[in-house]
């Protein structure tokens, strides 16, 4: 009996060996862990403590742990100091912001212009939830919170942290521009009405037609993207756009008109030069004076075209951006799509629906119509406001003739404004009423979205008007 259970003996040892090992590593993971834990706890309570006595004694007068404790996320500070080291003390604010006064303000002003977008994920997440109990706590600070972020919506705002960086690669764009919307909308959802204090914030960083075409772009993608879920400026956000290419449409024909002008009288005088007799007492160097004179002309010349290059390439990115956009609610909403995905939906419907429930689809469309809509509208008191009244805007008009083009309702409100501006306000400016007449005839004679009626009905109320007046 010994011999047939000697071999499992002998192997039970090792075993429990092994086991014991086991139970020992398994405890020292939990011990240190346990450890762990306790220095994390301890290492926040201490940094607490310093952040309470350091706004303490800020209120009383003695300013130097406060200034230390600013110092930490100065950006020459930070370089220092590791991404975890930075969210315990964030961790450490979050639990004072309610004691925050008006002396703490040089604090609170570093915190928000602090370049967190460039951070690891934690950290961020840890500032968005302390700058949203910082609104929560003191609104008084919304303002300059907005401002930072409609500041980071520029692409100057990335380039300075690009340069900040040095030779290092550079920053992803499109993440630290994500990031300034995800903070927007936590401070969208605790405060709804912020839409008025941003607004002109956005006006203000607003690129200016000077910068270059990849300046406008990114922060006029930025400023749409913001449109989707800050309902309250979607149309006045797309107006401010709008009203931007407008500025350099108008600068572009102006630049053209003056080319055109300048080409005219060269012309003109190498054509008198050429007709003209030369006299015995013409001075010899009046050659070398017309030469250098043409020579300075095609410089300003090559200027001039170089500048018009330029600012026709950023009206077409705007303009390929604005249509991008209103396409989204014009291609899924044309009167003839409900009916084909109506369709199709019965098809694939296994169980019946109510009469009275609506469809997912059919909400869906009903939003993007509504969108649309008011899309068309803002568009519509834009060219009242600004294009019929700006003779020398060449391209942006487009955008209301296709955005027209896309319901008959549509086409009958546009030419019902024009015929109205054009023959039934006397009190508009001749001028106006001139271009209102030239916009019906222009639309009657070669839009195809103007059907018969409509177009025999424009004519129709043209006709009454001059017999009207003889």
């Amino acid at each position: 009996m010994a011999d047939v259970f000697s071999p499992s003996i002998a192997t039970a040892v090792p075993s429990r060996k092994r086991k014991r090992e086991l139970d020992t590593s398994l405890d020292d993971r939990a011990r240190s862990r346990k450890a762990s834990i306790q220095d994390d706890a301890y290492k926040k309570d201490m940094y607490l403590v310093f952040v309470k006595n350091a706004l303490k004694e800020k209120s009383q007068g003695n300013p130097t742990e406060f200034d230390k404790l600013v110092a930490r996320f100065n950006r020459a500070g930070t370089k220092d100091q590791s991404s975890s080291e930075l969210r315990l003390w964030i961790s450490a604010l979050k639990h004072v912001v309610a004691g925050l006064e008006r002396v703490h303000s040089p604090l609170v002003n570093v915190l928000i212009t602090f370049p967190w977008t460039t951070t690891e994920d934690a950290f961020a997440r840890s500032y968005v939830d302390l700058m949203g109990m910082l609104i929560s706590a003191r609104p008084e600070y919304l303002g300059p919170i907005l401002a930072q972020i409609a500041l980071g919506f520029t692409a100057r705002y990335i380039n300075d942290l690009n340069s900040a960086k040095g030779r290092e690669a550079s920053f992803d764009a499109s993440l630290l521009y994500e990031r300034q919307h995800i903070l927007l909308q936590r401070l969208l959802s605790l405060i709804p009405t912020l839409s008025t204090t941003l607004e002109p914030l956005l006006i203000r960083n607003f690129p200016h037609k000077r910068q270059d075409r990849a300046e406008k772009v990114a922060y006029i993608q930025n400023v749409l993207r913001l449109s989707d879920y800050c309902l309250e400026l979607r149309d006045r956000i797309l107006g401010l756009v709008v009203d931007r290419a407008i500025q350099i449409d108008v600068e572009i024909q102006v630049e053209l008109e003056d080319l055109d002008e300048g080409l005219l009288e060269s012309a003109t005088i190498q054509e008198g030069d050429v007709s003209g007799e030369s006299s015995e007492e013409d001075d010899p160097n009046d050659n070398l004076s017309i030469n250098s004179d043409d020579e300075d002309y095609q410089k300003e010349e090559k200027t001039s075209l170089k500048k018009v290059a330029e600012m026709l390439a950023k009206l077409d990115a705007i303009l390929k951006l604005l249509f991008d956009r209103l396409n989204v609610a014009g291609a899924l909403s044309r009167p003839s799509q409900p009916q084909a995905s109506s369709s199709d939906s019965e098809s694939s419907l296994s169980t019946p629906t109510s009469k009275a429930a609506s469809s997912p689809v059919e909400e869906t469309l009903e939003s993007l119509q509504a969108t649309r809509r008011s899309q068309f509208l803002t568009l519509l008191t834009i060219f009242d406001r600004t294009i019929l009244r700006t003779f020398k805007s060449r391209y942006t008009q487009f955008l209301l003739f296709w955005h027209s083009s896309l319901d008959p309702e549509y086409t009958d409100l546009f030419l019902g404004l024009l015929v109205s501006r054009a023959l039934f306000e006397p009190d508009q400016p001749a001028i106006t009423r001139s271009a209102a007449a030239s916009y019906i005839a222009s639309l009657v004679s070669r839009a195809l979205f103007v059907d018969r009626d409509s177009a025999r009905r424009t004519v129709g109320l043209l006709c009454d008007y001059l017999e009207g007046q003889l």
